[in-house]
């Protein structure tokens, strides 16, 4: 029984179809924002997940990843791990998904103070590595 749930007709998802660069920019977005403007969004307007985002994807992906896990356990000898299937499964892209994080919070953060300390023309008579230390302390490194 489906315990009172309904069911919609959901839209298929933008990004499915969308070109690289509005998936880069998040363009694909912009129909339901500007619906949403206009009046509430309803049950209906949403979209269908995508395939990668489904339980039945992941879950078949994962259960792949835990019998890998259990047959390499059996044939070492040791007892087989949750959190190693988990790694196996989704480290690397939870890895991607960081080193792009780490790159734009130190690396663009950074960049952004040395021009802003630039552009406002802050004048340091005594040395020339000042705004390079208050940009510094300013980002916490």
């Amino acid at each position: 029984m489906d315990a009172g749930k309904k069911k919609y007709d959901k839209l298929p998802h933008p990004r499915a179809t969308c070109n690289v660069l509005s998936a880069l920019t998040f363009s694909w977005t912009l129909g339901l924002f500007r619906e949403g403007r206009k009046r509430d969004l309803e049950v209906t307007d949403l979209y269908e997940p995508l395939k990668e985002h489904t339980s039945s994807y992941l879950g078949n992906k994962l259960e792949r990843y835990w019998n890998d896990e259990l047959a390499q356990a059996q044939k070492r000898g040791r007892d087989p791990s949750f959190l190693r299937a988990l790694v196996r499964c989704f480290g690397l892209k939870m890895a991607s998904y960081g080193l792009v994080l780490a790159f734009m919070e130190c690396v663009l953060r950074l960049g952004l103070h040395l021009k802003d300390d630039k552009s406002m023309g802050t004048n340091y008579p005594s040395s020339d590595d000042r705004p390079l230390m208050d940009t510094k302390q300013n980002t916490g490194l």
